[in-house]
């Protein structure tokens, strides 16, 4: 029976000796499973971040696509003023060529009326101008006929008194000479 104490005994200490080891492996297990709760609960932290960050990234991405379609629209409705307003200053321009094009004409067909009137006036008074250069030239031809006559006569004059203011002197010299 010795044997069989001894042989139990050894089996008895080698299944505590396992026990033991179990029970140290257990710990072990025990240890590493809290590490990978807490590992897990941390994860599950940052995956709960990380789903809070993608939804405000979700968030700004549908503010960005509002921001977006606002500017689009924003620039649909400047585009379209810009076409408007296009439209508008082609207009008045085309207006103002059109005006402006009318004025020209009616200005030119008043200058053209304006220049063959003048023309006509320029016309009348140069042949009136004609007319009274004519009479003035023969009053003027008959003036230096007259004047030739006169010269004539003056010369003639001049010529007799010449002949009778010596003839005067004399007779009057006589005269003086009676009465002294």
């Amino acid at each position: 029976m010795m044997g069989l104490r001894k042989d139990f005994s050894a089996h008895k200490n080698k299944t505590i000796e396992a026990f033991n080891l179990v029970s140290s492996d257990i710990s072990t297990i025990n240890l590493n499973l809290v590490t990978l709760r807490t590992t897990l609960a941390s994860m599950e932290s940052r995956l709960s971040e990380l789903n809070s960050g993608i939804g405000q990234l979700a968030d700004n991405m549908r503010n960005l696509r509002a921001d977006m379609e606002l500017q689009n629209s924003t620039n649909t409705s400047i585009a379209s003023r810009i076409v408007d307003l296009n439209s508008f200053v082609n207009k008045r321009i085309a207006d103002s060529e059109n005006s402006i094009q009318k004025t020209g004409d009616k200005l030119e067909g008043k200058i053209k009326g304006s220049l063959k009137e003048l023309a006509s006036r320029i016309g009348s008074s140069e042949r009136r101008v004609s007319g009274r250069m004519d009479l003035l030239e023969k009053k003027l031809k008959k003036a230096f006929a007259n004047s030739t006559i006169i010269s004539k006569k003056v010369t003639a004059a001049t010529n007799i008194l010449k002949e009778i203011v010596p003839k005067s002197k004399s007779h009057d010299a006589k005269g003086r000479n009676k009465e002294d």
